[in-house]
């Protein structure tokens, strides 16, 4: 059996670690001033990117690499 694991994708360390403080998309969205939906589509890997450094930042996610990197399609 190996120990290899797929990477998760940003969109899912943002909804565990979120959760894990117990956050809801809203109360995450208010600190940040932006739209609960923008957190929503995040998450599901449907857009936000641009909100992703806060985001990481405020949930105290280091990734030790950019962001943007970690968004670049392919």
């Amino acid at each position: 059996m190996s120990n290899y694991r797929e990477p998760l994708p940003v969109g899912l360390l943002i909804r565990n670690r979120r959760r894990g403080l117990g956050l809801s998309q809203n109360d995450l969205a208010r600190q940040l001033g932006i739209s609960q939906g923008s957190i929503s589509k995040l998450e599901r890997g449907l857009g936000g990117e641009q909100h992703a450094s806060r985001i990481l930042a405020v949930l105290g996610i280091d990734l030790g690499m950019k962001t943007a990197a970690l968004m670049a399609p392919g």
